[in-house]
């Protein structure tokens, strides 16, 4: 399965990548059952793509292995881009993740909104 036209040539997928969503009723002990999602597939390494869910369509993408500098310290991390169908066409969000866990999480989103209580005054 393939991410929508639109998204695919504005998230950078490209339109040869194929995402295929997971299957339903994994035979392996321990696999994905139905209504969970997968926050990530191991194992992680760039070009690496998967759905996180199927509705509405979130699917991620490993893009890079980054050391990261956090007040904790430096940390060899993998840069994800997580990309949604509901996502607007200048949104964008990054996670970062080792073994140990999640190390970073960023978000760009924008959105329209309208004040209501505004009032108008003129002089």
């Amino acid at each position: 399965m393939r991410p929508p036209p639109r998204l695919s040539a504005l998230r950078g997928l490209g339109p040869g990548t194929a995402i295929r969503p997971p299957s339903t009723g994994y035979s392996r002990p321990g696999g994905v059952q139905e209504g969970e999602i997968t926050r990530l597939r191991y194992p992680l390494r760039p070009g690496q793509s998967w759905f996180i869910r199927l509705d509405p369509a979130v699917w991620a993408r490993v893009e890079a292995n980054e050391v990261l500098e956090l007040p904790a310290g430096r940390f060899q991390g993998r840069r994800i881009r997580i990309v949604s169908e509901l996502f607007g066409l200048r949104d964008e969000v990054y996670v970062w993740y080792n073994q140990v866990g999640l190390l970073r999480l960023t978000a760009h989103l924008e959105f329209e909104s309208v004040d209501f209580a505004a009032t108008s005054s003129t002089s």
